[in-house]
């Protein structure tokens, strides 16, 4: 994914290297017993509903986008010990204490406590990650971006490719936005697009996005992008068509391009590109 979700892949991963708690476990007057394992009512699947990774806030409206285009971030939790974080596609298999309820990651371990049915890993300051339960579903999902990966990593490396479009072609120019399609390249997952210039120009941080398939060369064509800018900002991003893997076959490009505000998915521009 773009941008947006690259910063949130990397934020994500930063607030479970970074948190650190203490969870006290209050024991029973009387007789002496071993106490119960503080992970007991923690086990099996996890889905991320909200959070905030160094101050940064991730919204439940934005978890829900993304879940809604199969980008998620699981958590699976075994009586065993063995822990699966499944964060925006990248899969890792960790350790935890079941016992403490404690999980093990990059030399820190950090804390979760269940709260009102939820399940939150956080230093409660500036790192804060909020769970509901899932169901088995999230395995499924777990082991389609295992496989993505190990996919991902036994394929030769992809060389990335750019041919400038000269002069740009003008997509939009207005109180909203100005953007230019300004190159055809194949990006680092091997799928070729057109590379977009986008100044945000409407006071308000906001997002870009194909809502529908496009086509090219007369055929339909799933399509992959994203761009999040803040206000007065540039960004370069590029609409990736599944299925295209030479900048030779980028011609005849049509597609919808969606500007929306962020805070409240209000639509603030909808454009349609034609590039010969």
């Amino acid at each position: 994914m773009k941008k947006k979700l690259t910063a949130l892949i990397t934020s994500a991963a930063c607030a479970l290297c970074a948190v650190a708690m203490c969870l006290v476990i209050a024991g029973c007057g009387g007789s002496t017993s071993a106490a119960e394992p503080v992970g007991k009512d923690m086990l099996g699947y996890w889905e991320l509903t909200s959070g905030k990774a160094d101050g940064e806030e991730l919204t439940a409206e934005e978890v829900e986008f993304m879940a809604s285009i199969d980008v998620k971030f699981l958590l699976y939790l075994a009586e065993d010990g063995t822990a699966t974080v499944d964060t925006f596609g990248t899969v890792e298999d960790l350790t935890w204490d079941y016992d403490k309820a404690t999980l093990a990651y990059a030399g820190v371990t950090g804390t979760f406590k269940l709260s009102g049915g939820t399940l939150i890993y956080g230093d409660g300051g500036s790192n804060e990650l909020v769970f509901k339960k899932g169901d088995d579903s999230a395995a499924e999902k777990i082991e389609q971006d295992r496989k993505s990966m190990e996919e991902g990593a036994a394929g030769t490396a992809v060389e990335t490719q750019r041919v400038a479009i000269d002069p740009p072609i003008v997509i939009a120019d207005d109180e909203v936005a100005n953007i230019t399609a300004v190159a055809r390249v194949v990006d680092e997952n091997g799928m070729g697009g057109i590379e977009l210039a986008i100044v945000n120009k409407s006071g308000e941080r906001f997002a870009t996005h194909t809502l529908t398939d496009g086509t090219v060369n007369g055929r339909t064509y799933e399509t992959y992008d994203y761009a999040d800018v803040n206000a007065g900002e540039t960004a370069n991003e590029v609409v990736a068509f599944d299925g295209i893997t030479t900048i030779d076959e980028l011609k005849d490009v049509n597609f919808t391009l969606t500007v929306y505000e962020v805070k409240y998915f209000n639509d603030l521009g909808v454009y349609e590109v034609s590039i010969p």
